[in-house]
C-alpha cells in the first residue's frame, strides 16, 4: 500500500511522493536526483491522503481560490 509523504530536500525544496513507506521515499529521492547520501537538513514527512484537499477548503472558505486565478 502506498502512502503520501512529503519530502523537504535541504529544508526548502519540497516533493511530494508516493511510497510504502520513509525509507522507501527516502530512496525515490535519492534515485531521483543521483544523490549518494541526502543533503543536510532533508525531512520527509508523512501525510494524509486529502492533506491538500483540505487545505484548498479552508483557503475558499476565507476568499482564496486560486483555481480561478
Amino acid at each position: 500500500m502506498l502512502h503520501k509523504f512529503q519530502v523537504w530536500v535541504r529544508g526548502s525544496d519540497l516533493y511530494d511522493i508516493s511510497a510504502e513507506n520513509e525509507r522507501m521515499a527516502r530512496k525515490t529521492i535519492k534515485e531521483f536526483f543521483g544523490f549518494k547520501r541526502l543533503p543536510k537538513n532533508t525531512h520527509v514527512c508523512k501525510i494524509p491522503e486529502n492533506y491538500y484537499d483540505s487545505m484548498v477548503k479552508n483557503n475558499q472558505s476565507i476568499g482564496i481560490d486560486a483555481s480561478n486565478m
